[in-house]
């Protein structure tokens, strides 16, 4: 079946610029299922990777190239309006509940961390070119796989990217959509559909050209977002390198593109339905980097909102607000665009810093992640601090969505860190309460790279930043100064658990020789709503030095004194960093203590007993079974 629609762009009475529209149209295509298969049929899995070493030089006419021109003239701090730069400690810390290393370093960067958990627990983290399946209730990894053999039988040769995962509560189903192949020749947006609850039951496959406009160009860096009804994917079509092309970081670009697809037929393994959008301008100008903005605490629709930004720009205040009002096959669909300006300036962010003059690279200020709740849309992205001139993150809100829409921002960092690849979840639990958990990556020459979370509510402000996981060294997996920090990061709120989030992250850590980018997933809840909200850090005193006995064949115990009630996690880990066993998490009172477990269900090796407050791990020793 085919049809054409015309797309009319419509603005509000608040749009501040003058408006050039160009009129788009979007067809309305088909495509069969490819093939279904079950993730633990895979028995063969090579798990390729390929990753370019070369990284741009300010001489260069590629867009990174451009990138770090322009960001070599952020030395000083940049102009600002009054209050941009948001206090922390105002609101309470968010708890933290679980922590766990996920997908493993299979050598590609940048680390592009996304995530989705199910009601029932299932959660699935997909990394650069792995996926990640994992029971939460069980404790347990069901499995990993690499997007290649995942989706091998699509018989598409070129490299696996960019993944993007997304939970449907309303359908109780996961979708997985990642990118193959990066000419006009090869380009195709891959998609799977799970036909139940549990992800390692049966997947339905299906490939969309990445290519659909039947030019020179192919897809790139794809968002992904659900309504009631509807699939929504986002995608830069991008023009095949032409290495003698003058500007070619403007060249290169073509346009942004929207997929609008209806996901049931995808659960059901049926042909897809869907349409495509294009030719979105402002201006004359293509605008670049359309992210769709999902529902807070459930799905929304039909309609749907798209954010995007002047996200090159050194300093800037404008923001696009698109809608898709309806569904694909309704004749009155449309797309609308409105522009409004901000209270506060957003700028492209400075690289972050890493010890002995090593980099990790920021990319550009594009809106990363939002969410849609009681007429309010909270979103976030890169941006330049600007008391300091480091990487920081804008977290903006536009307030009366429906109506006259009115948008203002404050920017979370601090002068000893680099702040980047933040995401963003609503954690409410009744209308009205206006909060949520922020998430991203931090880096220093003092710290080494790792994985942070602020909580805010609109009464008290933003809390402290919590260290989810520290780095354990500096992250340089490839040669050279400049490395690839991560274009994404996931967070999730579970939906049937009011106040909980669960977030993936980078963090550097060192294996053997090798310095490598790994990913940890995090297990939050919102002060609000925690059943034990969060006391004030003390110190734990441990009685016994080390666990007895140790090493161990059959029982261990451990004894350490509190002098305040807790509520603490008790896991035990493996020698990797796996969670092998969540033994306790619930109020520990004040005084002695003395926790002690079996080890017989255990392999002998070296395990870690890990005790977390929900801010810190306060111990962590290690355990030895022996035969």
């Amino acid at each position: 079946m085919k049809g054409f629609l015309p797309i009319f762009f419509c603005f509000f009475s608040l749009a501040v610029f003058s408006q050039n529209f160009s009129y788009s149209t979007s067809e309305i295509i088909t495509s069969e299922k490819r093939v279904s298969i079950k993730p633990w049929q895979i028995t063969r899995d090579f798990k390729p990777a390929l990753v370019n070493l070369e990284m741009p030089s300010p001489s260069g006419n590629s867009y990174q190239s451009f990138l770090l021109r322009q960001k070599e003239l952020i030395s000083t701090p940049a102009p600002r309006k009054t209050g941009s730069t948001v206090v922390l400690g105002n609101a309470e810390n968010p708890f933290v509940l679980n922590g766990f290393e996920g997908n493993e370093f299979d050598g590609s960067v940048p680390t592009d961390n996304h995530l989705a958990v199910s009601n029932d627990g299932m959660l699935i983290s997909v990394a650069n070119s792995t996926i990640y399946m994992y029971d939460t209730e069980a404790d347990s990894l069901l499995v990993t796989v690499s997007l290649e053999a995942f989706f091998d039988t699509l018989q598409l040769p070129a490299n696996k990217y960019d993944p993007r995962v997304v939970y449907d509560m309303k359908q109780n189903r996961f979708i997985i959509a990642c990118l193959s192949g990066s000419t006009d020749s090869t380009s195709n947006l891959v998609l799977a559909f799970s036909s139940s609850a549990h992800p390692g039951d049966e997947w339905h496959l299906y490939s969309l050209p990445g290519n659909p406009l039947n030019d020179s160009s192919w897809s790139d860096y794809p968002i992904i977002a659900i309504t009631d009804d509807e699939l929504f994917i986002t995608v830069n079509k991008l023009h095949n390198d032409t290495l003698n092309a003058l500007d070619s970081w403007k060249y290169l670009f073509r346009e942004s593109l929207i997929w609008q697809i209806s996901k049931q037929s995808g659960y059901d393994g049926n042909t897809l339905v869907m349409r495509y959008y294009n030719d979105i301008k402002y201006d004359g100008l293509p605008i670049r980097n359309l992210c769709p903005i999902q529902g807070g605490s459930a799905t929304y629709g039909p309609d749907i909102y798209l954010l995007s930004n002047k996200n090159f720009a050194l300093q800037n205040d404008t923001f696009f607000i698109l809608r898709v009002t309806g569904l694909l096959d309704d004749p009155g669909t449309y797309l609308q665009m409105s522009i409004h300006t901000s209270n506060v300036s957003y700028g492209l962010a400075p690289d972050g810093k890493q010890r002995f003059n090593r980099i990790l690279l920021t990319n550009d200020s594009r809106v990363l992640g939002g969410y849609l709740e009681d007429d309010q849309i909270h979103f976030v992205q890169n941006t330049v601090n600007p008391d300091s001139s480091r990487a920081a993150v804008y977290h903006g809100i536009i307030s009366n969505v429906s109506g006259t829409k009115d948008i203002h921002g404050g920017i979370i960092g601090v002068d000893s860190l680099d702040f980047a690849y933040a995401n963003i979840s609503y954690t409410g639990k009744y209308p009205g309460d206006d909060e949520a958990l922020i998430t991203f990556n931090h880096t220093s020459v003092d710290t080494f790279a790792g994985f942070s979370a602020v909580f805010y509510d609109s009464h008290s402000g933003y809390s402290e930043r919590v260290t989810l996981k520290p780095g354990t060294d500096f992250a340089a997996p490839l040669p050279g100064i400049r490395q690839r920090w991560g274009d994404y990061s996931g967070s999730q709120r579970k939906y049937d658990e009011a106040g909980k989030v669960w977030a993936a992250g980078f963090f550097a850590e060192r294996s053997g020789v090798q310095r490598i980018n790994s990913t940890w997933i995090s297990e939050l809840q919102s002060p609000d709503t925690a059943s034990q909200p969060p006391v004030a850090v003390k110190p734990v005193r441990k009685i016994q030095p080390e666990a007895f006995p140790n090493p161990a064949s059959r029982f261990i115990s451990l004894d350490f004194e509190l002098d305040g009630d807790r509520f603490l996690a008790i896991e035990l880990f493996d020698a990797a960093g796996k969670p092998v066993k969540t033994f306790i998490r619930d109020r520990v009172k004040s005084g002695k203590n003395r926790f002690s477990f079996s080890v017989e269900p255990l392999n002998a090796g070296v395990y870690f007993l890990r005790i977390t407050d929900g801010r810190e791990i306060i111990l962590n020793e290690k355990i030895i079974k022996q035969e």
